[in-house]
């Protein structure tokens, strides 16, 4: 089952171009896009979740073009975390989780299931003890937990996360990397996500793609991708590059004088 196919798409925005990118990710599967700065990794994610428009190419979304959907349908199907860092109101973590049940908000207004999905969202991110605390007195590992709940309360079968561990200390990095692992084993949601941490997207993910330029230079399982001659290519870093226990280990090389 295919959960996101997407034929030669096109998007240009000032000075950067996505040319000719085709992807499919499988239902079920965790993925993780890779790539230097303004490769179009984030571009690729917005053009799915629909936060930007294609030029041309298809996006089928469930084996559906996502201009057909409805814009509640869609919400209904997908959810995205984006990278914003904006002010959250004051409100507390199980108000702020509840605004992922928009997209069913003209169902009747069924509060038992909406008070039961964001329970359910709380109690998967670790955040039930939590669910009356303000949100912006969380850490920012917490903060992440609250938004990933929150698309969690979307009930969605495909999440799409644009950087989730960006400004996170080590150990918050493998806690949510843990975290999503096991909403993804254990719930059987697809998820997506833009990862800088190359260790962390071959670790934890079943598929790499890679990006430079605004095109797809490599696709595959993470021993299959993550390479020295990949990391020389698309990073000009030249290491040395073997896997531990499924866990890749990346050695830069050093110029000795």
């Amino acid at each position: 089952m295919t959960a996101i196919q997407a034929e030669s798409l096109h998007f240009r925005q000032g000075a950067f171009q996505l040319d000719d990118v085709s992807l499919h990710i499988p239902t079920g599967s965790m993925t993780a896009i890779i790539g230097p700065n303004g490769s179009g990794k984030s571009t690729l994610l917005r053009l799915v979740a629909q936060l930007l428009k294609l030029e041309s190419g298809t996006i089928e979304v469930n084996q559906k073009d996502i201009t057909t959907y409805k814009r509640k349908e869609f919400a209904r199907t997908l959810a995205m975390m984006t990278q914003s860092h904006d002010a959250i109101p004051a409100i507390t973590v199980a108000e702020f989780i509840a605004y992922g049940q928009y997209p069913y908000s003209d169902f009747g207004s069924n509060k038992h299931k909406q008070t039961d999905a964001i329970d359910w969202a709380l109690q998967v991110t670790g955040l039930t003890k939590w669910r009356d605390r303000m949100v912006h007195t969380l850490s920012g590992g917490e903060k992440q937990r609250a938004r990933i709940a929150l698309a969690l309360a979307q009930q969605t079968n495909i999440i799409l996360l644009d950087e989730p561990t960006t400004f996170l200390d080590i150990t918050h990095q493998f806690e949510l990397m843990n975290l999503l692992e096991e909403i993804n084993q254990t719930h059987n949601k697809t998820i997506v996500m833009v990862l800088h941490e190359l260790q962390q997207a071959a670790a934890y993910c079943h598929q790499l793609i890679v990006m430079k330029q605004g095109r797809i230079t490599a696709v595959g399982e993470p021993e299959q991708v993550l390479t020295e001659d990949l990391l020389s290519k698309v990073y000009q870093l030249e290491a040395s590059v073997r896997f531990e226990q499924n866990y890749p280990i990346i050695i830069p090389r050093r110029n000795k004088t």
